[in-house]
């Protein structure tokens, strides 16, 4: 079973995102995404939609940092959107 498919069936735990994590991957985000759009000229269409995952993951992961930002000034915070941010919490299906 890969990597994909346990953490699909619950059998994996991903690891908190902490500030410093969520700030890491942005990091990494940055450099990935700034290489991709020097090339993207030679880029075929898979890649393209890559890209496009990537700079939503970027905004997503941003949007998670402004509002943990927002919610650690209130008296009570709100679990969901300290965990998921604006706009895109997960829903258990």
């Amino acid at each position: 079973m890969d990597a994909a498919a346990a953490v699909k069936k619950g059998k994996t735990h991903a690891p908190p995102l902490t500030r410093p994590r969520v700030e890491a991957a942005l990091r990494r985000l940055d450099r990935t995404i700034n290489l991709a759009e020097a090339r993207s000229r030679q880029l075929n269409p898979t890649d393209l939609c890559t890209l496009i995952v990537l700079k939503r993951l970027h905004t997503e992961l941003k949007l998670l940092l402004v509002a943990r930002h927002l919610e650690c000034r209130k008296k009570v915070v709100s679990l969901e959107r300290w965990r998921h941010g604006f706009g895109t919490a997960r829903r258990s299906e």
